[in-house]
């Protein structure tokens, strides 16, 4: 029996968002990537939460 190597991103729920399967360097998430995955999981999960980026110096 071969033992394979996952990363999930999980909701509070405990449901999976997204499965990230490789070895090594490969298919495994980068912290764009799981960066990305918080993000959605928190639009979907919290109505408060919205993310506006980042703001411009002198902008408001």
């Amino acid at each position: 029996m071969i033992a394979l190597p996952y990363t999930f991103s999980l909701a509070p729920d405990l449901t999976i968002h997204r499965v990230y399967n490789g070895w090594w360097f490969v298919g495994r998430p980068t912290l764009e990537e799981l960066r990305q995955d918080m993000r959605a999981i928190m639009e979907r999960c919290r109505a408060d939460y919205v993310y506006r980026g980042p703001s411009r110096e002198g902008e408001r």
